[in-house]
């Protein structure tokens, strides 16, 4: 029975249709964790989101606290000091990161609704199935992250976040009665597992956007490969015998592929529109992102190298996570960016406007001059090309994310010699 009801909540999950929103599983998860009040009704999330908001900065206050006093000691542990310095920095830029996101939050529904309308190829079932292979990877994708999170967050909070001294709230435990400084510290420690939605929140929203973006481009350009052909079907049964059309039914023909091929220019112009749309609420997120990343991935790899432990096991964890965000959204972007590039073949196909011989009436003219035009327009779209910005300062590339993996060698490399020598 328990199994038939696992079958039924998991097939739901992976059921897509066109009205269908791609976000849905995503946003549900993230509901709690926006750094602004969540869009709803129900007045007992919007009592939950306070709550957490309202403990969750206590306990930053608490954590700077421990921080400040590990600084001031005459002796001071180097491990628990960065260690705690460490959790503070992930937390806070987590927290801006969010704040950025939550600024943008109404471009982002834009952008989630102009993707969720699905009108480029809505009936083609090419394009459908296409669409509903993102969407299930995208759910198996977020259960599987939020699943091993989850786990790294309680397994923090069980072990480290509850037993060193470091994470406890600073004097109010030291004046308090056993029992209950005991049950305050479980309840501080568990916080340490929502925490790792609020860190993941940034990560799942734009990976999730970015993947279905490419998607959508990806059924987009599949509209002007051999557009020639697939509109020559519905006058001749072999596109080479164009040429023997009468002549208005080759302007018949003229009229149907230049409609096909200003729709298809007109579908890529406005995913060109969003996507920098996505550009400008994403840039400064994933500058904090890229800078931020790589001095955590420095510091935690380090911690777990000197300290090779179970308790430091979550560090290195948070490390990895956070190199498979990198490298993800990088790989995303250029595949997005080599995705874009197709176009310029098909382009450079349409020599075929010379096989249809001479274009004698006015009518004809017009088409051949329009089609021509709009692939000018469409070479033009590709030329500037997509290149994503981080913050005005480098490219989100594969290129990027190999210089970023060196630095953080070179930084790990470093903080390992002044390590040693302390």
């Amino acid at each position: 029975m328990k199994l038939e009801k696992f079958s039924r909540k998991w097939n739901g999950l992976l059921h897509f249709d066109n009205q269908t929103d791609y976000f849905s599983l995503v946003d549900k998860i993230c509901l709690l964790f926006e750094q602004r009040p969540p869009i709803t009704k129900r007045t007992a999330i919007k009592v939950i989101w306070t709550a957490l908001s309202v403990l969750h900065g206590l306990q930053y206050f608490g954590f700077t606290i421990q921080m400040i006093r590990r600084m001031n000691k005459s002796s001071r542990n180097v491990s628990e000091l960065t260690t705690i310095t460490n959790m503070l920095v992930m937390l806070g830029v987590s927290v801006v990161r969010g704040l950025c996101l939550a600024y943008n939050r109404n471009d982002l529904i834009k952008l989630k609704n102009f993707v969720n309308s699905k009108t480029c190829q809505r009936d083609n079932p090419i394009a459908f199935e296409q669409r509903k292979n993102t969407y299930q990877k995208i759910n198996k994708f977020l259960i599987a992250y939020y699943s091993i999170s989850v786990t790294n967050a309680s397994l923090y909070s069980l072990t480290t976040g509850f037993q060193e001294d470091v994470f406890k709230i600073p004097y109010l435990l030291e004046r308090l009665p056993e029992k209950v400084a005991l049950s305050i510290n479980v309840c501080t420690s568990t916080m340490h597992i929502p925490w790792c939605c609020t860190v993941w929140y940034s990560a799942t929203q734009l990976l999730s956007i970015m993947y279905v973006l490419h998607t959508e481009l990806r059924i987009i350009i599949d509209q002007f490969k051999h557009i020639y052909e697939k509109v020559a079907v519905n006058h001749v049964l072999q596109s080479s015998d164009i040429i023997l059309l009468t002549q208005e039914q080759k302007t018949l023909f003229l009229a149907e592929l230049n409609s096909r091929f200003s729709n298809a220019l007109a579908y890529h112009s406005e995913f060109i529109k969003y996507l920098q749309l996505f550009q400008k609420t994403s840039s400064k997120n994933f500058c904090i992102l890229f800078i931020v990343g790589a001095i955590i991935i420095t510091v935690n790899t380090g911690i777990f190298i000197l300290e090779p432990t179970i308790e430091q096991l979550p560090l290195l964890i948070v490390s990895i996570q956070f190199t498979t965000e990198i490298y993800c959204c990088c790989t995303m972007f250029q595949s997005l960016e080599n995705e874009n590039n197709r176009i310029t073949q098909y382009i450079y196909a349409l020599d075929w406007i010379n096989d249809l011989g001479s274009l004698t009436t006015l009518d004809d003219r017009k088409y051949s001059k329009s089609i021509h035009r709009n692939a000018l327009m469409l070479l033009a779209q590709v030329k500037n090309g997509i290149k994503f910005r981080v913050g005005g300062m480098f490219s989100l590339d594969l290129k990027t994310f190999t210089d970023l993996i060196r630095s953080v060698y070179s930084l790990l490399t470093l903080m390992m010699r002044t390590m040693s020598d302390v």
